[in-house]
Parts: C-alpha cells; structure tokens; sequence
C-alpha cells in the first residue's frame, strides 16, 4: 500500500461530494481522530466545501464520514498533512 503525505502551511480545503442510497443525515469532518466540524442534513445527495484549517505544527490526517438515516455509513481515506511552521 502506497501512503501519500502532502506537506503544507495548513490542513486543505474539503470538497466533498456523495450520493446515497438513503437519504444522508449528516458528514463529519474528522481531524485527527476527532469530529471537527459536523454537517446536518437530510438529502441523498450531498455537495459541501469545508474550508482550510489551521493547526499547530506536526504531522495530522484528516477524512470524511458520512451517515445515512438507515444507518450505514461511508468515509473517504484519510490524507496524512504534515503542516509546517
């Protein structure tokens, strides 16, 4: 498995795009093991730009997930940043 690191003064923009198979109840945008931003909706297709953000130096990954109203799930692969000072 090739893993790609992407070095930068921030984490990168988000353009997210999904269609589900039911109606998608929200997206996270998840930092580092954690939910930084959350994106409620109630649509089966879904379009959203989630801008850059800064965090302290080092190494972060940083993915979406979504959640669909029968429960299933999705997520995209993480991408590993690592933000210089």
């Amino acid at each position: 498995m090739v893993h790609e690191v992407v070095v930068a003064a921030e984490l990168p923009a988000l353009h997210i795009e999904a269609e589900g198979t039911a109606p998608i109840r929200n997206v996270e945008i998840v930092v580092d093991g954690n939910v930084c931003k959350r994106y409620e909706m109630d649509k089966k297709d879904v379009v959203l730009d989630h801008p850059a953000a800064s965090v302290k130096a080092g190494v972060h990954y940083i993915y979406a997930r979504l959640q669909q109203s029968d429960g299933n799930a999705a997520w995209g692969s993480p991408m590993w940043i690592v933000v210089q000072e």
